[in-house]
């Protein structure tokens, strides 16, 4: 830990790999703050052969530690004893919702799908469930949870295809159309995530010159196509780039509760009708 123009951060080096690892952290940081991403703050430290990364630490506020909480944990914690936990984008998202608490309840959940999109598109399979986390500080006596920050964002390489933290019930794969699928989870209508979608394609389809801008040199840029280009993301980059206009009744109705819950609360309200039409 090192403090950096008073920000507590944690600093993270070169390991031997292929590339310029600590760099192109810092690069796909900057680019996911660029497609609206709420990232944490990195700073790239230049090496005599390579680059060191600061990050500033998303856990602190005015050098006070702030309570967090692991994705993993979160999960784990709401899965029945003897079920195995199932760790995602929309699961932690019904995470997020059912803790009530969390303030604003909309933005976190659009932000995590942002997050979600950006990592398909820039190939960061690696999005485990401790590389996502909340946190929480006491106001008025009363616990308000937050979506922290992303951290470790970046292209994974490898040739590893298949998301740590599924896409949807049980998707793996680095599909949008199976990120589309679950807007509901993320209090979203298909047209706002379909819109979304089509905002992060368009700054992801210039991440070489951002990259470049930020130094990353042509070998590692040219390594690094053969994921973030890969032909499937291409195509799906393509297909998805303009978001179709879709028939409004085919819209989830926005709410701040889940959509079963909407539905119930719905029913509730019929019924409270009746009975006051009865009592008249």
């Amino acid at each position: 830990m090192i403090d950096i123009d008073g920000q507590e951060c944690a600093v993270k080096f070169f390991d031997g790999e292929a590339w310029d690892q600590p760099l192109i952290v810092h690069a796909c940081m900057a680019l996911a703050i660029k497609a609206g991403v709420t990232t944490a703050q990195t700073r790239a430290i230049r090496l005599p052969a390579e680059h060191a990364l600061a990050v500033e630490r998303f856990d602190r506020v005015g050098g006070r530690r702030m309570r967090s909480l692991s994705a993993s944990s979160l999960i784990r914690a709401a899965t029945p004893q003897g079920e195995a936990p199932q760790f995602g984008y929309p699961h932690l998202a019904r995470r997020l919702r059912a803790l009530c608490q969390v303030h604003p309840l909309d933005t976190h959940l659009a932000d995590l799908f942002q997050r979600m999109v950006f990592n398909i598109l820039i190939a960061n399979t690696d999005d485990h469930e401790k590389n996502n986390a909340v946190t929480c500080e006491f106001v008025g006596g009363f616990p308000v949870w937050k979506l922290s920050a992303a951290y470790d964002v970046v292209t994974t390489g490898f040739g590893a295809t298949a998301h740590e933290f599924m896409i949807a019930d049980d998707v793996v794969a680095p599909g949008l159309e199976a990120a589309v699928s679950v807007h509901r989870d993320f209090n979203l209508y298909e047209q706002q995530a379909r819109t979304v979608v089509s905002e992060v394609i368009g700054v992801v389809d210039g991440w070489r010159a951002d990259f470049r801008e930020a130094g990353v040199s042509s070998d590692d840029i040219e390594a690094l196509a053969e994921c973030i280009d890969d032909k499937d993301l291409l195509v799906q980059r393509e297909r998805h780039r303009t978001p179709a206009t879709l028939d409004q009744t085919r819209r989830q109705p926005k709410t701040g509760m889940p959509p079963h819950f909407s539905v119930v609360a719905e029913g509730m309200r019929q019924a409270l009708t009746a009975r006051k039409s009865a009592r008249r």
